[in-house]
């Protein structure tokens, strides 16, 4: 029986998120979030390298418990598969500087993927028909809440990318493809003189 996969993982050790902050390392996590597993030869061709260098980003993901080792329909592959269906670091940790610097150095490579697919697409738009031009989106906007409100409309976001996420292809329509879907939520700086900050 396949081992049930946990709901989030939290990272919090500063040494296993400077580990994650490789471009590679995100790509096969991504990889393996939408399709549920893969082998070393299917994350060779996410990253754009060869199989023996996702091998070695696997190894490393799999030594800070980010991803483990399933078994392969045929039993003579070895897969890989996230340990949870939702991994999150922990910007909140303890104070120190070296604690603070792998949060920033991470948190700077996930928005360097993000708007690489953006850049991405912007460039290549023209080369999609036209639904797929007029289905994309860009929204963004501010809100007032709590703390609490604030994590509560991120799981809810979560809880709704999860429901399209389906890693099965028998379970995606004829015409779906994938689609990178992004969601920021950080309270704002206010940096106007002379008014108090909450």
């Amino acid at each position: 029986m396949p081992e049930a996969l946990q709901d989030t993982f939290e990272i919090t050790e500063p040494r296993a998120m400077r580990a994650l902050a490789h471009p590679a390392r995100l790509a096969i996590l991504e990889l393996l979030q939408v399709d549920g597993t893969a082998n070393a030869t299917e994350c060779a061709r996410e990253i754009g390298g060869s199989p023996q260098a996702a091998s070695y980003h696997l190894r490393a993901l799999a030594k800070w418990g980010l991803i483990r080792r399933v078994d392969s329909p045929d039993g003579r592959e070895t897969r890989w598969a996230l340990v949870a269906r939702s991994l999150s670091f922990v910007t909140h940790g303890d104070d120190s500087p070296a604690f603070r610097d792998a949060v920033r150095l991470l948190g700077r490579r996930v928005l360097d993927r993000d708007e690489r697919h953006v850049a991405e697409f912007l460039a290549a738009e023209h080369e999609f028909d036209r639904e797929w031009r007029a289905s994309a989106t860009f929204s963004s906007g501010s809100v007032y809440v709590s703390a609490a409100e604030l994590r509560r409309l991120t799981r809810e976001f979560k809880e709704l990318v999860e429901r399209y996420r389906r890693p099965d292809p028998a379970d995606r329509p004829k015409d779906s493809r994938r689609v990178h879907v992004v969601f920021r939520a950080v309270p704002r700086v206010d940096r106007k003189p002379n008014k108090r900050r909450r």
